[in-house]
């Protein structure tokens, strides 16, 4: 499999001129915020429905991965920290919630 970055290809021709300097930030893309959200998405879709259904939520980070990473948009790490915030924010709400917060008026 080869990786095509796009910006480099259908983008500005140079990371490294002046004027794309002041606006690329090389550590933006940690964490992939776009495969965060697909796998909150993903869970919620999957807890909402039964049967082959919930198939799709699984596919959909799944195939959010893979174009992110074969786009050369993010790296397999950036992804992989993408997820683990995701992961990380549902263990909060979830131990926020065990704990009766918010209270119920």
């Amino acid at each position: 499999i080869e990786l095509l970055d796009t910006i480099q290809e259908f983008g500005p021709r140079s990371y490294g001129s002046e004027d794309m300097a002041s606006l690329y930030n090389i550590s933006a893309a940690m964490p992939s915020l776009h495969f965060s959200w697909t796998v909150i998405l993903g869970v919620l879709f999957w807890r909402s429905f039964r049967g082959r259904r919930r198939f799709f939520g699984l596919l959909y980070p799944v195939l959010t991965f893979f174009a992110i990473v074969l786009t050369g948009n993010h790296f397999i790490l950036d992804a992989v920290a993408g997820g683990a915030l995701a992961g990380l924010s549902f263990g909060v709400v979830w131990l926020l919630r065990a704990k009766g917060w918010p209270a119920r008026p």
